[in-house]
């Protein structure tokens, strides 16, 4: 049987030259660059921050800098005007995630391998294997997605339609402002609240707003427990917007849902693509088992809302005037954390968080083809070596791109080590490129251009390599000359 909302379509691919799906790369060092350009900003003012004289509320005057440890949240009202009005009170922001039921299309490409031999332009010949007789099967998937997606490039877009309905995208809303109170003193006024760091909860809504008595398994002594669900916040009905737009209804569970309606011509429409497709009358198991089952139909689309609501907030920001109103600064810039913090611990946050992680990570994908790039080049077979020795050849391209980045941007003392660690993994990336094995292409940026080529699934015609004798001279011929490429007879046998 076939798994409601899934459909598998096969449909064979016969190409001309082979070659299965190939995609690209990110984590380019530019992006990279502004990402560090950024982190090294943040953490600059975070350690000027460490010398700042921060003080209490009971001594801080206009214009110095002000810690407010486990100040209770008051007056803060975070509004959704577009989605009917919908206004939560303490909260400090207030999250709207979309989801919306799309198909999936996957693509699984099965080939068999097989050889053909090629000449170089010196006359030598190599054999070299590639993908052939490719079989493309298709399964489509249907599910909430966060983002639309696009379903004109489908194998059967008819069939597996996607209407781009987009009425309330993913947004984020702050209250304007929150009330700090400190027992036994005055009230502070505290904007930027789109800043502060807490955790969200999910917005559910109950009658009477209390959370239900739900049961859980206990191990050591009954099998079920009653507890309380503290992960979201509950709100009564009577807080749901009295309209809700573009049929939107509450669901339950935090959900409001829109159901998908089609208009008699878009039906129309679909159905002549599906004829012309041949996908009309092609029903599967899949098919009925998701309208039995009542799964969501492409184009329906549901919202729901996560809110940052602490009770408590640490801050580090400047008394701006004696009305407690609280600001940036040209030494402070405004930290606010849930909870009891030490000005310590929320600066080392606030620095661990900038930290752009990803990039790094995509750095290291980047470095992937560029040290194969730079094997070929130089004349060797970055495939063809060990693991050990391409992770280290990986690792240190990408470490030596990090630093050099690092040398751009920070200065002072850090400088030396930091020209010294870029050095030492520029020789340990040579080191690594040299124990790969050599290939029979002679070096150079042919090879290099040569490989590319290769993976882009370009014909030989394309990519004709130098020579196949690697660094050796071509002996003298007095033949005449051969065309780039030839194919032998038996150059398309498959096994």
């Amino acid at each position: 049987g076939v798994p409601a909302g899934v459909r598998g379509v096969p449909g064979v691919v016969r190409a001309a030259r082979g070659g299965a799906d190939g995609g690209g790369f990110g984590g380019s060092p530019v992006l990279l660059a502004a990402a560090e350009a950024s982190h090294v900003k943040r953490w600059q003012t975070l350690q000027s921050m460490l010398k700042v004289p921060f003080r209490t509320a009971e001594s801080a005057r206009p214009g110095d800098a002000v810690y407010l440890r486990g100040a209770r949240v008051e007056d803060a009202v975070v509004r959704d005007e577009a989605f009917g009005g919908l206004v939560v009170t303490n909260a400090l922001a207030l999250e709207r995630r979309a989801e919306y039921c799309q198909w999936d299309e996957f693509r699984h490409t099965n080939c068999q391998e097989c050889t053909r031999r090629v000449r170089a332009k010196d006359g030598s010949t190599d054999v070299e294997t590639y993908p052939c007789n490719c079989v493309t099967d298709y399964t489509y998937v249907k599910g909430w997605r966060p983002a639309p997606r696009p379903s004109v490039l489908f194998d059967q877009p008819a069939a597996h339609h996607n209407p781009l309905r987009d009425p309330f995208p993913s947004r984020r809303f702050v209250a304007e402002s929150a009330t700090l109170a400190l027992p036994g003193h005055e009230r502070f006024e505290l904007r930027g609240l789109d800043r502060v760091r807490a955790k969200l909860r999910k917005l559910k809504f109950r009658p009477g707003g209390s959370a239900p008595r739900t049961r859980k398994k206990s191990w050591w002594f009954s099998p079920q427990q009653p507890f309380d669900d503290k992960r979201a916040r509950y709100e009564a009905l009577s807080a749901l917007p009295r309209r809700l737009p573009e049929n939107f209804a509450y669901v339950g569970d935090g959900y409001f849902y829109s159901a998908y309606e089609s208009t008699t011509a878009e039906a129309l429409l679909k159905g002549f693509f599906q004829f012309a497709e041949g996908t009309l009358f092609d029903w599967q198991l899949g098919d009925l088992l998701a309208h039995l089952t009542g799964t969501c139909t492409a184009g329906d689309v549901r919202v729901s809302y996560f809110v940052k609501d602490p009770k408590k907030l640490s801050v580090l920001s400047t008394l701006r005037d004696e009305h407690g109103r609280l600001g940036d600064s040209a030494a402070v810039s405004t930290v606010a954390h849930a909870g009891k913090r030490s000005p310590a611990a929320m600066i080392a946050k606030e620095a661990s968080i900038s930290v752009p992680f990803w990039g790094r990570l995509l750095l290291a994908a980047w470095a992937v083809p560029f040290s194969s790039l730079v094997a070929a080049f130089f004349g060797f077979d970055f495939l063809a070596g060990p693991f050990l020795s391409l992770s280290l050849a990986v690792a240190a391209l990408a470490t030596t791109l990090l630093s050099d980045v690092w040398l751009l941007l920070y200065d002072g003392t850090a400088s030396a080590s930091v020209a010294m660690l870029s050095l030492v993994s520029f020789l340990v990336f040579l080191l690594a490129i040299g124990s790969l094995p050599r290939t029979r292409a002679s070096p150079g940026p042919r090879a290099a251009w040569c490989m590319l080529a290769k993976a882009a699934g370009l014909p030989p015609d394309w990519r004709v390599q130098a020579s196949y004798r690697g660094g050796e001279a071509p002996p003298p011929s007095t033949t005449r000359r051969q065309p780039p490429f030839v194919v032998q007879e038996d150059s398309d046998k498959c096994y």
